[in-house]
């Protein structure tokens, strides 16, 4: 897809996203609820994925501990003078959005002109539609729009660029892996990434969304994994 498609394909920010999103606190209260109800998001409930979004609580209190954000980063994000609004696409059973979100959550957190909202990918498929990484609905997504206009600046996701291209690779090999050999050295990477380049990409990320109009963003989709 060109640049000229993917402009067309981003649309302003319908304000009924604003009004069904979950800030961070409410979508970390219901992923606990559920859990402690045998339950996931989606409609599949089987006893391996619930598994999955039992081990991602594990994951997302260690990160919520642990991750600190960089003093280049910290700074760039403070930089910010106008309101953007984060939407960010996500399920609770999916690790990688486990991985990242309480990070962006906190580099957020550094700016009080950006708001976070959070939304059930599967809930909100004409969103996520518009916002495919090869033709698939991949998460966690995080669309950066201007909090005046609602229009889009740019976006992130589903995982940093070193973790999709080693998932892509371990996707590709013949004979298929099976889902724990893919995934096992995916969550090893993160365990040993520690954040690091995620808050790199965002660091490039939010100086060239800041210096990037509503209607013109062509460097962000360079981190469209």
């Amino acid at each position: 897809m060109n640049e000229i498609q993917k402009l067309i394909t981003m649309k302003k920010l319908e304000k009924k996203y604003l009004e069904c999103s979950l800030n961070y606190n409410q979508y970390r209260t219901m992923m606990q609820h559920l859990i402690a109800e045998g339950k996931t998001t989606g409609a599949n409930q089987s006893p391996e994925i619930i598994a999955f979004t039992k081990l991602n609580e594990y994951r997302m209190k260690r990160l919520e501990k642990t991750a600190t954000i960089n003093d280049n980063l910290a700074a760039t994000v403070q930089s910010l003078q106008k309101k953007w609004i984060w939407i960010i696409l996500t399920e609770i059973w999916c690790g990688d959005v486990a991985q990242n979100i309480p990070t962006i959550e906190k580099i957020a957190a550094l700016n009080p002109l950006i708001s976070t909202h959070y939304l059930l990918r599967d809930e909100n498929l004409s969103l996520m539609n518009q916002y495919l990484t090869n033709g698939g609905k991949a998460i966690p997504k995080l669309i950066c729009y201007n909090g005046e206009t609602l229009e889009p600046i740019g976006h992130w996701g589903p995982r940093p660029a070193p973790a999709q291209q080693l998932t892509m690779k371990l996707l590709k090999h013949q004979p298929p892996l099976s889902f724990e050999d893919v995934h096992e050295p995916l969550h090893k990477w993160y365990a040993d990434d520690k954040t690091n380049t995620l808050q790199k990409e965002m660091e490039e990320l939010i100086k060239t969304w800041i210096g990037e109009t509503a209607a013109s963003f062509p460097l962000a989709s360079l981190y469209n994994c």
